[in-house]
């Protein structure tokens, strides 16, 4: 019966090699025997499972993920090159097993007649563990970083491609922290359930399905509206809505971004047109509306025609583009997009201001004008004097840089109240309204603001 409520437990690397019931330490054999091609493999592979069938045992497969070893080059020269100190350590943990070279990068490993699962966790951490020293290569230490994941003959994997398949997506919940991983059939739901939305994604990128919400910001002083910042939201037919955490970055995986956010650009820039048309709000009066984009985004062939379109769309309307960087090999060609599109009219902002990469180097290369300070900084500052004075010297050093500083995330008075006493100049968050695409909350929002003005 399938353990559908086990927890997926990570596999640890052991101290020291365990002997097991087929195995134990031994000098690794002729190359050969050892290192298979793909057909060899999956024959191997689908005799042994047969095997088992018949004597009640199981087999385990495991895909193993490593930096590329001097040498390997292309998939057919890789098993050709890879080390024989490297072999020797593989095989170690088992005679029998039996080895694909999947990729320059990725190995698949297969261990027969096994009985119980532990002892397929005891192969797995004894892998890991061995790996852990430096491979002497050309007389120079490489130093090995590794994550195994595997999966074992069952009734959820009862043919060699499910149990290579299961490796696999084993393999890609590993991390640092768990490095060996054993399958479990929530990484089959939880894949199957992706690659649905996926399919769902693309057919709603493709037929104008991706809807938009904007979200107000205030100076902190007048209450006045002076921004909005646009989210993408998609809600799937007779399915719900998806997080937009969650299908943003889907679509940047799968090359759909561009597309994304040109859907969220002009519906965001309509409803702001339509809204201040609706306030009869005068030209001079202009608001910023912050698109968030990826530095992927900002490379697309189209992406500058695109935003020079809307820069133009309606002259109270500045467009800000919001970026949190990962700082991108082609930090050049990003920077001279941006530039191109300031020299236009646009903003650029530092978003996640304060956290992972939005750090000073970052402001150096790209043309901000602007910062946003990430909400999970904002949540602590009430009440926590060490994350108030982070947030007090982030927006002393954006005035240093004449950057304009926002304070996203604002949920609380208390919150409020500590920005205002640090300077902060915009505040942003659900305290002062939550996103939203209906035309009177729109409406609302800039006729009676929930002002952050002194005293509110």
């Amino acid at each position: 019966m399938t353990e559908t409520n086990r927890k997926i437990e990570p596999i640890r690397p052991g101290g020291g090699m365990r002997r097991l019931r087929k195995g134990g330490l031994r000098q690794a054999e002729d190359r050969s025997q050892t290192l298979v091609s793909r057909a060899q493999f999956h024959n191997l592979l689908s005799a042994e499972i047969d095997r088992a069938l018949n004597d009640e045992q199981t087999v385990l497969v495991m895909r193993l993920r490593i930096r590329p070893l001097p040498g390997s080059g292309d998939d057919g020269a890789a098993s050709r090159s890879l080390p024989d100190a490297f072999v020797e350590r593989l095989v170690q943990c088992h005679e029998h097993l039996r080895v694909m070279v999947a990729s320059p990068v990725e190995l698949v490993m297969m261990v027969p007649s096994l009985r119980r699962r532990p002892d397929g966790e005891a192969i797995v951490s004894s892998l890991l563990e061995s790996l852990k020293p430096p491979l002497e290569i050309d007389g120079l230490p490489h130093h090995l970083s590794a994550s195994i994941g595997a999966a074992m003959l069952d009734h959820e994997n009862p043919s060699a491609d499910l149990l290579i398949d299961g490796a696999r997506l084993a393999l890609e919940e590993c991390d640092s922290s768990n490095p060996g991983m054993i399958f479990h059939p929530y990484q089959r739901v939880r894949h199957d359930r992706r690659r649905d939305i996926e399919s769902d994604l693309r057919t709603a990128v493709l037929n104008q399905q991706i809807d938009a919400a904007i979200q107000p910001a205030f100076n902190i002083e007048t209450g006045r509206l002076v921004a909005f910042e646009a989210f993408a939201r998609w809600n799937r037919p007779n399915k719900g809505p998806v997080a937009a955490i969650e299908f943003v970055q889907m679509a940047r995986d799968l090359g759909l971004d561009h597309f994304l956010g040109r859907q969220v650009l002009d519906r965001s820039l309509g409803m702001v047109s339509e809204m201040l048309d609706e306030a009869r709000v005068d030209v001079d009066q202009t608001v910023t509306l912050w698109l968030n984009v990826s530095p992927t985004e900002v490379l697309h062939p189209e992406f500058v025609s695109t935003i020079i379109s809307a820069i133009g769309f309606d002259n109270r309307i500045r467009v800000g583009l919001e970026l949190s960087p990962s700082p991108p090999g082609d930090a050049r060609d990003v920077h001279k997009s941006l530039k191109r599109l300031v020299s236009r009219g646009a903003r650029v902002a530092i978003g996640d201001f304060g956290i992972g990469n939005a750090n000073l180097t970052v402001l150096q290369q790209l043309p901000f004008d602007a910062a946003k300070l990430d909400r999970a900084l904002i949540r602590q500052i009430a009440g926590n004097d060490a994350a108030a004075d982070m947030v007090k010297a982030l927006i002393e050093m954006a005035s240093l840089l004449n950057l304009e500083i926002t304070a996203q995330g604002v949920e609380t008075p208390a919150q409020l109240d500590v920005l205002r006493s640090f300077g902060c100049g915009i505040v942003q968050g659900h305290h002062l309204g939550e996103p939203s695409a209906d035309p009177n909350t729109l409406l609302q929002w800039w006729s009676q603001p929930n002002s952050p003005s002194p005293g509110s």
